[in-house]
């Protein structure tokens, strides 16, 4: 979201490039604003499974691997978690988001820090404080529920208060506040002007 201020703005560096897995910038509010930010710098990147509008203005289009071609790490809110394998060999030139950016370390002399493009070693040190392993979860290809799950923090604001500017419950909003808008939003009928013909069909 902040991505286009940081370009316009330069803070805290300056941008030079953008690499995009996936990116629309259709996706985010003020998408034309979002558009000439991008194209404002040096050189844009994007890898994508298809050629959207965005690819469009993009210096580099990379293929992407679909789900069907690459392991993917899933969790989900029902504490359930799974370590899918890909069903077919990538298509083409395709590979994966985890692969690409392995590949960029690799090239920065950063590969290390990589875990060397090994995707299992990168699974493993994810999962380490949960004591799973990628070995583990490959013997569960249709999933397995979390082993000692959290319970979950009920009345947490008792100890930490709310979200919010002032740590509590907020009527109005100090954050719409500080942006111009009123604090309390209100409803306001719409000024409309309507040409005489559909005036005529109002009863």
């Amino acid at each position: 979201m902040m991505i286009p201020f940081q370009i316009r703005s330069g803070k805290p560096y300056p941008l030079k490039a953008f690499i995009g897995f996936g990116a629309n910038y259709r996706m985010w509010p003020g998408s034309d604003f979002f558009k000439e930010s991008l194209l404002s710098l040096d050189f844009l990147v994007n890898a994508e499974i298809f050629f959207t509008d965005t690819c469009q203005f993009m210096d580099l289009v990379l293929p992407a691997a679909t789900s069907f071609e690459r392991s993917e790490l899933k969790h989900w809110n029902s504490k359930y978690l799974m370590l899918t394998s890909p069903v077919i060999d990538p298509v083409g030139e395709s590979r994966s988001d985890f692969d690409i950016v392995c590949g960029i370390a690799k090239h920065l002399g950063m590969g290390e820090l990589f875990w060397n493009g090994d995707f299992d070693a990168a699974v493993d040190e994810l999962m380490a404080p949960s004591g799973y392993t990628a070995e583990e979860l490959r013997k569960y290809p249709a999933g397995t529920p979390v082993r000692n799950p959290l319970k979950p923090g009920y009345k947490k604001y008792e100890k930490n208060g709310f979200p919010t500017p002032s740590r509590k419950m907020e009527i109005t909003s100090a954050v719409l506040k500080e942006a111009g808008f009123d604090a309390l939003p209100l409803y306001r009928r719409p000024s409309i002007l309507l040409p005489l013909w559909m005036l005529r069909l109002i009863p």
